[in-house]
């Protein structure tokens, strides 16, 4: 049994094989449209200024440098200006106190949370550190003390 990919050969026509050498040419190899051609190489950049006679033969709409008339804006919306309850310095000095007595209401509570969500493995990790340094060291200083007394005990009740 081998590995090696089975033979096309039988199952198709050799110009059907898409990794066979200039298939992908040949498949690019369509003449381009003509809406899309250009008189000549040139293909003007982004930052060439076209001409009114090219932007007319390219079928661009040209778009007028001048800004539209007073009369143009008069159907649009107004504006509408700050109420006048607040001056805009007024209203900036509201928008500021709301957003500092935000920050002092929320602020400490989201803080709190962060400090602890990382508090809590740390607390873990210490308590398991802890118990590892006073099973190896506290417990055996606490039995040579304790384990004397035992044992003086033990051995006036067997004498």
């Amino acid at each position: 049994m081998t590995n090696a990919p089975p033979s096309r050969t039988g199952d198709a026509d050799e110009g059907d094989d898409p990794l066979r050498p200039g298939a992908l040419r040949e498949h690019d190899a369509a003449p381009p449209s003509p809406s899309l051609a250009l008189a000549g190489d040139d293909l003007p950049l982004l930052t060439d200024a076209l001409e009114a006679a090219e932007l007319d033969r390219l079928g661009i709409p040209r778009r007028d440098a001048t800004p539209a008339p007073a009369a143009a804006t008069a159907n649009a919306p107004p504006v509408l200006a700050a109420p006048a309850e607040f001056p805009p310095a007024e209203l900036a000095d509201e928008l500021a106190r709301s957003i500092e007595a935000w920050l002092e209401r929320e602020l400490p509570q989201i803080v709190v949370a962060e400090l602890d969500a990382l508090a809590a493995p740390l607390a873990a990790r210490i308590r398991a550190e802890t118990h590892a340094r006073m099973r190896a060291t506290l417990l055996p200083a606490l039995s040579a003390p304790l384990s004397a007394p035992l044992a003086r005990r033990a051995g006036d009740d067997t004498g």
